[in-house]
């Protein structure tokens, strides 16, 4: 098992990467992908693995998981895929890890503050929301914005 997950973005996918080892989870970028699911099979399945490793004591969970979301455009299949995929890391608590969840946004991205505050209503999480600044601005298509 690998200790850190990458899935670089493309033009309709997300940045994705995880890193057991500091805890430090991001998903970026666009995101409405042809099929979901199979973009992100490969992720929970990753997430899979690495909490039976914690289970059977393989791998020392981390005392504190940062999820960061910051999202140019999110479909409503992604949305809806990113609600069980926040359940999926919210098990890591069983195993001692604190989650803290950044909602992070556009400056006047009014849509994606209200995406990220749906989120903390449906999944009864403390959610943090920050305005940002696209850190690559090259690297995301911005036709969807």
């Amino acid at each position: 098992m690998d200790n850190k997950f990458y899935i670089p973005h493309k033009k309709d996918t997300p940045e994705v990467n995880f890193n057991i080892e500091t805890g430090e989870f991001s998903v970026m970028g666009i995101s409405h992908p042809e099929n979901i699911a199979i973009f992100f099979a490969p992720l929970v399945e990753w997430l899979e693995e690495v909490k039976n490793a914690i289970a059977s004591k393989k791998v020392v969970a981390p005392a504190r998981i940062n999820l960061t979301f910051f999202f140019i455009y999110i479909n409503s299949a992604s949305y809806k895929y990113l609600i069980s995929l926040v359940d999926n890391i919210h098990d890591f608590v069983r195993y001692g890890a604190e989650i803290d969840v950044m909602w992070c946004y556009e400056n006047g991205d009014v849509d994606m503050l209200n995406a990220g505050e749906e989120l903390r209503e449906y999944l009864n999480l403390g959610v943090n929301f920050e305005t940002a600044e696209r850190n690559r601005p090259d690297e995301w298509d911005d036709s969807l914005a």
